[in-house]
C-alpha cells in the first residue's frame, strides 16, 4: 500500500502548518473545525460554529512565496478539488471557501468558491492540462486537469 503524503515528515510538517492555522482562523472568528477524521479526505475540511452548525466547507493550500508572486505567477488547483468541494458545499448546504496561507509572512486569504448550493460565485477559467507533483513531497509528477484562482480577488483576513 502506498504511504500517503500525510504519513511521510515534510506532510505532517504541511499538515501541522494546515491545523495551526486553521486553528488560529476558529480563534478569530470563533468557529470550530469539524475535522474530517480521514488523512485521505476528498476536502479539507468543514468549519462550524461552536454547536457544530457547518459555516463552509474548506480547502487550504500553504505556500512560502508573498501574495505578489501568486499575482503574477498564478495558483492553481486540481479542478477535481473544485469539484468534490462544490459536491460537499451543496450536500452540506454552505460555501466553498478556499484559504491560502503564506507562511512566510504569516498572511492567509480567503475567497469564497461557491454559494451554499454548490454553484460557482467566482470567475473561474477554464480547466488545463498540466504537469503537477502528486504531494507536498515532490517525489512524482503527473499531468492534472488544474483551474487558476483568482488571486486578485482573494481577502486578506485579519487574525
Amino acid at each position: 500500500m502506498k504511504k500517503l503524503a500525510v504519513d511521510t515528515p515534510r506532510g505532517k510538517h504541511f499538515l501541522n502548518i494546515q491545523k495551526e492555522t486553521i486553528e488560529r482562523l476558529c480563534k478569530s472568528y470563533n468557529m470550530k473545525n469539524l475535522d474530517m477524521k480521514q488523512k485521505n479526505a476528498r476536502i479539507d475540511g468543514v468549519l462550524g460554529t461552536k454547536d457544530n452548525q457547518a459555516v463552509c466547507v474548506y480547502e487550504f493550500k500553504s505556500r512560502s512565496k508573498d501574495i505578489k508572486y501568486y499575482k503574477k505567477n498564478g495558483l492553481f488547483i486540481s479542478n477535481s478539488k473544485i469539484k468534490m468541494g462544490t459536491k460537499y458545499s451543496s450536500l452540506f448546504g454552505v460555501p466553498l471557501v478556499f484559504y491560502f496561507y503564506l507562511y512566510e509572512q504569516d498572511e492567509i486569504y480567503s475567497i469564497t468558491m461557491s454559494d451554499d448550493r454548490g454553484g460557482i460565485i467566482v470567475d473561474l477559467p477554464n480547466p488545463v492540462y498540466k504537469t503537477t507533483q502528486y504531494s507536498c513531497n515532490r517525489e512524482t509528477v503527473k499531468q492534472d486537469s488544474v483551474v487558476y484562482l483568482p488571486v486578485d480577488k482573494f481577502k486578506l483576513l485579519k487574525l
